[in-house]
């Protein structure tokens, strides 16, 4: 089946440094894909070979089966973006900064105007000064200017920096929308891991310039065979001599009045058991489910790059 974008094998490099390094993926028609990594990881140098922004040293890229660099306007017809912060006219009206964007784009009339007003909920504020917006209202009025052409493909760049946890909650409804009831495929790029968890069907994980993976995104933070716990005792000196003695390889976090290590189920009855044996008090233990966070900082060895 003819993805709704595929990139094979793409390489960006400048003089001699690589900033992205042989990268492949495809994203399905209608879903909410990510590309996920910390800042500097090349998700924003990826969108700008995407949208022609930038030319790619290697690699292939299609969009809708066409292929960029030898069907470019055809395959740009079908993308809506916002690279970065959407570009808007302050001291115009939302209706007039649409206007002026659809004057630039080939059958874009008065109705689909009002269309994409009524899709991103702007009809109360469109005739207000975009100076007067919120910062989530500019966002949603930027993916209305991207979404006047009707792209089959939508790409967002980090759309929720500045945005407040309404305006998350916002968008995050919206672009389901837009994937389920219109059947546009989504691309959003971001560092907000817990948001990507929320918002995406699958991610791209992105470090370095390299991918290291392609997973639905919900699987990320399911927990692995070992899981994290923590033992609350009464005794903590005499608890960290008895784990010394049964098993010195095992990891421990120090707390106040516990300790937290990662095991198996099994395991974690054992350990139970024999602290119980030797007169340690167990009040509670507590199985840390591992967050999409230490999940990310487990696959990408914990290194951010800004």
């Amino acid at each position: 089946m003819e993805h709704a974008l595929e990139i094979r094998n793409a390489t960006k490099k400048i003089g001699k440094k690589t900033i992205i390094d042989d990268v492949s993926f495809n994203v399905e028609k209608g879903e909410v894909f990510g590309l996920l990594g910390p800042n500097g990881a090349g998700k924003t140098t990826i969108i700008r070979m995407i949208v022609g922004l930038m030319n790619m040293t290697s690699g292939d890229i299609f969009v809708n089966g066409l292929h960029i660099k030898k069907q470019f306007t055809e395959a740009m017809h079908h993308i809506g973006a916002i690279v970065e912060n959407p570009e808007l006219y302050k001291f115009l009206t939302g209706y007039q900064n649409l206007v002026h964007f659809a004057r630039m784009l080939p059958n874009v009339t008065a109705d689909r105007i009002d269309e994409v007003i009524e899709l991103v909920k702007l009809e109360d504020r469109i005739d207000d000064e975009v100076r007067t917006y919120s910062l989530g209202m500019r966002q949603r009025l930027g993916v209305a200017q991207a979404l006047l052409h009707k792209p089959s493909v939508l790409i967002l760049d980090e759309p929720t920096n500045g945005l407040d946890p309404a305006g998350i909650r916002e968008l995050r409804s919206y672009l389901h929308h837009l994937a389920e009831t219109e059947g546009t495929t989504v691309i959003v790029s971001s560092h907000l891991l817990s948001e990507m968890e929320l918002m995406c069907d699958r991610a791209a994980i992105i470090q370095a310039g390299r991918l290291l993976d392609v997973k639905a995104v919900r699987q990320m933070a399911e927990s692995t065979e070992k899981r994290r716990v923590q033992f609350e005792v009464d005794d903590c000196a005499k608890t960290y001599e008895l784990l010394a003695q049964i098993d010195a390889k095992l990891a421990i976090k120090k707390l106040e009045n516990c300790f937290e290590t990662d095991l198996s189920k099994e395991d974690i009855a054992k350990l139970n058991e024999k602290l119980v044996q030797h007169g340690i008090k167990v009040f509670e233990i507590k199985s840390m489910e591992k967050t999409l966070e230490d999940r990310f900082l487990e696959m990408t060895g914990g290194i951010h790059h800004e």
